[in-house]
């Protein structure tokens, strides 16, 4: 162990810097081409099982539809040849590090081209399958791993529990996954240098392996400990950076509320470095197991150019440069819009992989009086994805953001006076904020102008229409047109007739119809093509699941209003609606993006951060 151990390092650092490169270009080679062709074809598959959008409860049956299955196997093809064509670049480069001959980059592009097509000419499709197996175990090492820290869904749980045939599998899968490792860990070298037959490969990958199978096993399962020990301690120091940057930046209260959503993200950044290191480190273990049993023959079966430097690639090198620069160039920009637009797509078509957006109501309106701009200045400090606001007509016609249809409770009239019956200078010289608490003496009652301009960029604007007016509606569409945001703003209203004029002023702005309840045929709901979206109240949604459910399975989005208990919140997200509209944003958010990580995980994190 000592022995190979050392050898391993000094097979990962003899040719170092040809390695990371190559790792890192290869890695970005994936991200913009791989990631992005995955990404059309899972897109692809949903349509193509009958699904516009696949709800939890439908999750299992979309997966076993043949067409999902056709198409997760061309994924995993794909992703066969991906990593099989990195073995042979691998392989190269770790042989003339084992023979100690230095190798630049350009020298590994030439010999590694030459090497996966003469693999694919020769072995095919074949050369794939050890190439899966290999990645399967190496991966599924560590990913399982870090998955402790993410928190299995119930429902899911629940499933696996009625197939009573699962733990007998799980048992079986296991070991039979460490023999096939086993019994192809030296393939893509056999492949590589001996060039025979795939029967006589095998035969003396056998031989090869007599009297060392426990052995290769300790070891791997010690370096991959090791491995995960780091990356555990990666992931930590992570998080504890991304908290001390939220701490600076947006201050210690939001802490653990944006530290739960990052999460996902800190995951995904800690596994791409650790896919970079992973797989050569181990790829590097099994080329110094091979070198050991190859040793007396290791040069001459290598049927490559051993002077690296006379290798002669068939174009210049600044021509080859300037191309490499110019096709890297037009894949990142054209794939690079489709990462893009994957990672900033507000809703994914499958349920399992989206969150519900923390909409703050009426701002922030637990801790800041509701609808003034401060509460939507607080809402947007502490992480809200929307800022929802009601909005009602002064006497002289301009839009203010008010609740109540009179001033009485929320400023500092002490007679019943209308909103309707007071002009907006008179409005402005009420105080809005005092009735909620001192710090917010001399608040004032804002324009639906001036939220708008406070939320523009920073956040989603969801405007509640609390009257039925002409003016009223065609003011917010002019506000909405007149500064561009078509695409930042939700209009709101309990009456269907309000919603279908705010489509005939302008079809483009979104629109949300407000339910407290709903009795029927939920299909009327689905026709209304002037309605973009449902709210419903909590309770009724919880109550009527099947409504919900129906709805999305539409692929209409489905918000519930206005859960403020820890409870509800998390019944919320259990039901997977797609917004949950609330008072007190960062409880909200912690209990929501809390349920997707484990309880021990959450707790500790609890520990360190909340205060």
């Amino acid at each position: 162990m000592k022995k190979h151990a050392a050898k391993l390092f000094h097979t990962l650092k003899f040719n170092i810097r040809p390695l990371l490169y190559f790792e890192f270009l290869y890695r970005i080679f994936g991200l913009f081409i791989v990631f992005p062709f995955f990404t059309v074809l899972f897109y692809l598959s949903i349509p193509l099982a009958g699904y516009d959008y696949v709800t939890n409860v439908q999750i299992v049956d979309y997966v076993f539809k043949p067409t999902t299955m056709l198409i997760l196997l061309l994924m995993l093809i794909v992703l066969g040849i991906y990593v099989v064509i990195e073995m042979c670049f691998l392989n190269v480069l770790f042989h003339f590090s084992l023979i100690e001959e230095k190798v630049t980059l350009r020298d590994l592009l030439g010999i590694g081209t030459r090497t996966v097509l003469r693999l694919a000419k020769r072995y095919k499709i074949v050369s794939i399958v050890p190439a899966i197996i290999l990645f399967v175990t190496i991966e599924l090492a560590h990913v399982s791993q870090l998955a402790t820290f993410m928190k299995i869904p119930d429902y899911v749980f629940d499933y696996i529990e009625s197939l009573a045939w699962f733990p007998y599998l799980l048992g079986v899968s296991i070991p039979v996954l460490i023999v096939l490792f086993l019994e192809s860990v030296y393939a893509n070298h056999l492949m590589i240098f001996d060039h025979v037959s795939f029967r006589s490969l095998m035969k003396g990958h056998r031989m090869m392996l007599k009297g060392s199978r426990i052995r290769l096993v300790f070891e791997f399962v010690v370096l991959n400990v090791l491995l995960n020990i780091v990356f555990f301690l990666f992931y930590g120091l992570s998080i504890m950076l991304v908290a001390g940057f939220i701490a600076l930046t947006r201050g210690q209260t939001v802490v653990l509320a944006y530290l739960l959503t990052a999460l996902h993200s800190i995951y995904v950044i800690v596994g791409f470095v650790s896919t970079m290191l992973l797989f050569p480190i181990n790829f590097a273990l099994i080329s110094v197991w091979f070198h050991e049993k190859r040793i007396g023959d290791f040069r001459k079966v290598f049927d490559l150019p051993h002077v690296l430097r006379r290798i002669r690639l068939p174009f210049r090198p600044k021509v080859f440069k300037r191309t490499i620069i110019f096709f890297a160039f037009v894949l990142v920009f054209v794939n690079g819009v489709t990462v893009y637009a994957w990672i900033n797509e507000a809703r994914a078509p499958v349920q399992i992989l989206n969150y519900p957006r923390i909409i703050a109501h009426r701002g922030s309106s637990e801790a800041a009086p509701e609808n003034t701009l401060s509460a939507i200045e607080l809402g947007l400090e502490e992480g809200a994805d929307a800022i929802e606001f009601d909005v009602r007509l002064t006497k002289d016609g301009v839009p203010v953001l008010m609740h109540d249809r009179t001033l009485l409770r929320t400023t500092d009239a002490r007679d019943v006076i209308y909103v309707e019956d007071v002009t907006y200078q008179e409005l402005i010289d009420r105080d809005a904020g005092s009735w909620h608490s001192e710090q917010y003496a001399g608040e004032r009652v804002p324009t639906l102008e001036e939220a708008l301009l406070l939320i523009q960029g920073r956040a989603k604007a969801y405007v509640e229409l609390k009257v039925e007016s002409d003016v009223l509606e065609s003011e917010v569409i002019r506000l909405i047109e007149t500064y561009d945001l078509i695409d930042e703003v939700n209009v709101l209203s309990f009456k269907s007739r309000q919603l279908r004029r705010i489509k005939a002023l302008n079809e483009d702005v979104e629109t949300t119809l407000l339910m407290s309840a709903f009795l029927g045929d939920v299909g009327v709901l689905v026709d209304y093509e002037h309605v973009d979206h449902f709210a419903f109240d909590i309770r009724f949604a919880l109550d009527n699941q099947s409504i919900i459910q129906t709805l999305q399975e539409e692929n209409r989005t489905v918000y519930v209003y206005t859960a403020n208990t820890i409870t509800y919140i998390e019944r919320a997200t259990e039901l997977g609606v797609d917004g949950i509209i609330t008072d007190r944003v960062i409880t909200a958010r912690e209990a929501s993006y809390g349920m997707k990580v484990s309880e021990g995980l959450t707790r500790l994190l609890e520990e360190l951060f909340r205060i």
